[in-house]
């Protein structure tokens, strides 16, 4: 992968607009990998023009897209995970964000397929630890996320990297690295690596909850086999079995709540 350098400037965003884009993001954007392992789709942009979902790389190009739309610049970033969402198999880089400067040393990074609720909100010259909520959507439960700017680890070919951790593990440490990464270079080495070891496809609908600032899962619909399917709705399985014994109720709900995240024939 060929990283770039990112120029911080100054230029006017909120973090109450970064969280508007955020709740447009969950409430229209399906995390999604049907449209890349089921619909043989290799870009990110395609898979958002088609089906208004995709993986980590596809949220946050949508939120880099809504973003300048409004005349704000930002930068696809690359990243780790935490151990406990990491895929066994891919690259210690196996992840993508969005930056959006708003100062000469200040930034926001957010991360779509971690539900952020807040930006991260890095100070280069006033650098110290702060915190972030996010949303474990599997679990309905708050995760707050503590992060600091460090210096590089053994990994670090970058300039400057955000160290974060949840609240309840310090121990589990990622980092979103400051440098972008072009979309095509993501696609390639980063989104089709995670696809190869993690090849059964699923998709994640949500909400955003504005009364409750959270966000909600409505399904995740879940594919081990070619035949076989698990459906969960809320956080209740509702289906477990082969895709042609759904019943015919069920599979109308899904046809008419996620139509515009598959192609005619959902499985």
């Amino acid at each position: 992968m060929i990283f770039k350098h990112i120029k911080l400037k100054k230029q006017y965003i909120t973090p109450d607009m970064v969280e508007e884009g955020l709740h447009i993001c969950y409430d229209n954007i399906s995390f999604s990998t049907f449209p890349y392992n089921v619909y043989g789709l290799k870009s990110s942009k395609h898979t958002l023009q088609y089906y208004n979902s995709g993986n980590c790389i596809a949220l946050s190009l949508f939120l880099k897209s809504y973003f300048k739309n409004m005349g704000i610049v930002s930068y696809l970033i690359p990243a780790s995970v935490p151990k406990i969402h990491m895929v066994e198999g891919v690259n210690h880089i196996c992840h993508v964000s969005l930056l959006i400067p708003y100062d000469k040393d200040k930034f926001y990074i957010v991360d779509p397929a971690f539900y952020f609720l807040n930006p991260l909100n890095c100070q280069i010259t006033n650098n110290s630890e702060r915190v972030a909520d996010s949303v474990n959507v599997h679990s309905s439960t708050h995760t707050p996320i503590r992060y600091k700017l460090t210096n590089a680890d053994e990994h670090n070919q970058f300039e400057k990297q955000c160290t974060c951790y949840f609240e309840e593990n310090k121990t589990d440490v990622w980092h979103y690295y400051v440098q972008e990464v072009s979309l095509e270079d993501a696609d390639a080495f980063i989104g089709a690596t995670f696809m190869k070891y993690k090849p059964e496809p699923f998709i994640v609908k949500t909400v955003m909850d504005i009364e409750h600032n959270t966000v909600v899962k409505l399904y995740h619909i879940k594919r081990p086999t070619i035949h076989d399917c698990i459906i969960i709705k809320g956080m209740s399985e509702v289906y477990k079995g082969p895709i042609k014994d759904i019943p015919t109720k069920l599979l109308k709900e899904i046809g008419m709540r996620l139509f515009k995240y598959f192609n005619k024939n959902i499985f």
